[in-house]
């Protein structure tokens, strides 16, 4: 009888996401021939252990419509990591009208996974909340057949973001949280061996990040904060104390606030949640510890005033859409002009009472996120 050689072939497949190997017959066999056709795999590991095949249970059978795929244990090193080195799979199949027929093929299997790391882009500023993955997840003698990512984040108490692409957003409805954050990237891969076609490999790339996202004070708030901080140097100094620590600590304060106003009048956020942080940290004498209030961040509100004698020039960004806004820099003044990115207003669509600034037309609003010079005069 003649046998299949001219007819048999397989691949294999290393599937570390179930760690098995994926045995598949290609094999391009004359019409029918499959129907009754069964195989079995013999595999000697780089370790020099050999696992036979069975024809009681073969590998490979006629499963309806088309042979079926065989799955065998693919064991790992003693590191749990891939067993690199020759793996030799020796695939012989048998047929009533044919003589067995043996296929054998040899692999140096050299593999080492790539390692995953999430990228964390956090402007709490604009906001916008992102984790990116930027991992090259290319291997050395491999190309990539497929990559699909899965991204699950849990974001405090508020609820879950999932995603499929390189970079998840994390707004939940459209609105970024002040929250906890835990998020999780499972990246699923398919490597073809360049060399030997008939190889590839299948891996899953897990990777988590615990983070936070916190609203930063307002730069008035910050300023306070630096009146504070400079009292504390000159308390020490009208009570005859050792005061060159705190002097030191208000100076190097003041330049971080200035960076600070700099870098956001510039339109750039960059770094400047670092720079805060470290101001923060004057302020309480410590890293402060800072509880998560899973409420939406709302646009960065930058204000800042500048004084010239009696005149104050008060720039603000609004954080909310509303008809009012309220801030103590108003207190004792009135409005000699108001100007909204660049186009100046009438006194008399805007109203001051206190320590509160009001749209005096009906409906009309402060818009979030837009920027209001006030130039004011003491009363």
């Amino acid at each position: 009888m003649p046998d299949l050689s001219a007819y048999i072939n397989f691949t294999v497949r290393f599937d570390y996401t179930q760690n098995k190997f994926v045995l598949t017959d290609t094999g391009t066999y004359p019409g029918g021939v499959a129907n009754n056709l069964i195989g079995i795999f013999d595999i000697t590991h780089p370790d020099q252990i050999r696992e036979d095949g069975a024809w009681a249970t073969p590998d490979i059978s006629w499963g309806g419509s088309a042979l079926t795929t065989g799955l065998r244990d693919l064991r790992r090193n003693a590191q749990n990591k891939p067993q690199c080195g020759t793996y030799i799979f020796k695939y012989t199949i048998d047929h009533p009208s044919y003589t067995p027929t043996v296929l054998t093929k040899t692999v140096n299997f050299q593999y080492v996974p790539v390692t995953g790391v999430i990228t964390k882009s956090f402007d709490v500023f604009t906001p916008q909340l992102r984790a990116l993955d930027n991992v090259n997840y290319g291997i050395s003698g491999y190309t990539i057949a497929s990559t699909v990512r899965s991204w699950v984040a849990t974001v405090g108490t508020v609820g879950t973001v999932t995603g499929s692409t390189a970079t998840l957003d994390l707004a939940i409805a459209g609105v970024y949280y002040d929250a906890a954050y835990t998020i999780a990237l499972s990246t699923t891969l398919v490597y073809n061996n360049s060399n030997d076609t008939w190889v590839s490999i299948k891996d899953v790339v897990a990777s988590t990040l615990n983070t936070q996202a916190n609203t930063p004070p307002d730069t008035c708030s910050l300023l306070a904060y630096l009146n504070t901080i400079k009292q504390r140097a000159d308390d020490l100094a009208a009570s005859c104390q050792p005061y060159e620590a705190a002097k030191k600590a208000y100076e190097y304060a003041a330049n971080l606030y200035f960076h600070i106003l700099e870098r956001l009048k510039a339109g750039s956020t960059t770094g400047v949640i670092d720079y805060v942080n470290e101001f923060l940290t004057i302020y309480y004498n410590a890293a402060p510890a800072y509880v998560n209030t899973n409420t939406a961040i709302a646009p960065y509100v930058f204000c800042y005033a500048v004084t010239a004698g009696d005149v104050t020039k008060f720039f603000v960004t609004m954080s909310t859409t509303a008809p009012s806004y309220t801030n103590a820099v108003f207190s004792g003044k009135s409005i000699l002009m108001t100007a909204n990115e660049g186009m100046v207003l009438r006194d008399t669509d805007i109203s001051l009472t206190g320590s509160t600034v009001s749209k005096t037309n009906v409906g009309d609003e402060f818009v979030a996120g837009t920027w209001y010079l006030f130039l004011l005069k003491e009363s």
